[in-house]
């Protein structure tokens, strides 16, 4: 099945789910993110003040984030499933986007998490500030942030799996300009493997030399005996 889906279909059936996980977790953490706006400074309890603006940072940053990563992979996908114009940069731009948008936003539930003991004092201290659909939303901005954190990741496995799929053709010897320096004469990649030396004669003694130099007509000895 894997063979007849390919590798493009699944990382969009990866993708799908995320960007729909997604795009709850930012709705519902702008509203958590309200919700906590508005309890910072309200005196009619007690503000909670500075202790709650790790809380409001997660819930702020965590949406915006994952917006720009929405619109960015959303583009870019549907760019290189039609185009097939390989992976590229932004295609590995995107995948790095994911998969450290999944520690981001697992980053996001641990707070949310750590904060959620707070959600009754909040309901019963800000009596129609906080209600009881604010508590429901802050549970449900950590538990979708926790599911988007293993959709992102396997989005970003997907995509380093599957990037082949997007197109892209792999240059061959021919197109680098090899082929012409492998038939080349001479070149370094062409020529043959060096042939071993034919080993040098032995250097001749002392008699042979002199016998040598008797026996050559011309030679010194033989004008000193025509003298």
């Amino acid at each position: 099945m894997a063979r007849r889906l390919g590798g493009r279909a699944w990382t969009w059936i990866w993708y799908v789910p995320s960007m729909v996980a997604a795009v709850l977790f930012c709705i519902i953490s702008l509203v958590t993110f309200g919700d906590l706006a508005q309890i910072q400074y309200d005196w009619s309890a007690g503000s909670p003040g500075s202790q709650i603006n790790g809380v409001m940072a997660a819930t702020f940053i965590a949406p915006i984030t994952t917006v720009g990563l929405i619109l960015m992979s959303f583009f870019l996908l549907v760019k290189k499933s039609f185009s097939q114009s390989g992976a590229g940069f932004s295609y590995g731009f995107c995948t790095a986007w994911f998969l450290l948008g999944s520690q981001l936003l697992l980053i996001t539930g641990v707070e949310l998490t750590a904060n959620k003991h707070h959600t009754s004092t909040w309901e019963a201290g800000y009596s129609g500030v906080w209600t009881r659909s604010a508590t429901n939303a802050f549970i449900a901005a950590y538990v979708l942030a926790f599911i988007c954190t293993v959709l992102f990741l396997c989005t970003g496995v997907a995509m380093i799996s599957n990037r082949e799929s997007f197109g892209g053709e792999r240059l061959t010897v021919d197109e680098l300009g090899l082929s012409d320096r492998l038939r080349t004469p001479g070149s370094p990649s062409s020529s043959a493997a060096p042939v071993a030396a034919s080993p040098a004669p032995p250097y001749p003694d002392r008699a042979t030399q002199m016998a040598a130099s008797r026996s050559a007509p011309g030679t010194q000895a033989g004008a000193w005996t025509t003298v």
